[in-house]
């Protein structure tokens, strides 16, 4: 998955501020994300809790595990 733009600073910014921080108000038991490369993905909120990393594709449903927030982001991802 190649990483051709970047997200604005105030995207990334929030983005650790959820991730890495845990600075947000749950509302489901998952947590929605995008890349850069217009996918979409899914990971569990009990997941992101235990900073395990584990993006499910919206589409293919693949598992995609990244060792931290700076490597997810570095990939493209961000809160959608």
């Amino acid at each position: 998955m190649q990483n051709t733009n970047k997200w604005s600073e105030a995207v990334i910014a929030k983005t650790y501020e959820i991730l890495r921080d845990k600075n947000f108000m749950p509302v489901l038991d998952k947590m929605y994300l995008k890349n850069i490369n217009r996918q979409y993905a899914i990971i569990q909120l009990n997941d992101l809790l235990a900073d395990n990393f584990i993006l499910e594709d919206a589409d293919t449903k693949e598992k995609i595990t990244f060792e931290s927030v700076e490597a997810l982001v570095a990939a493209g991802w961000a809160v959608d």
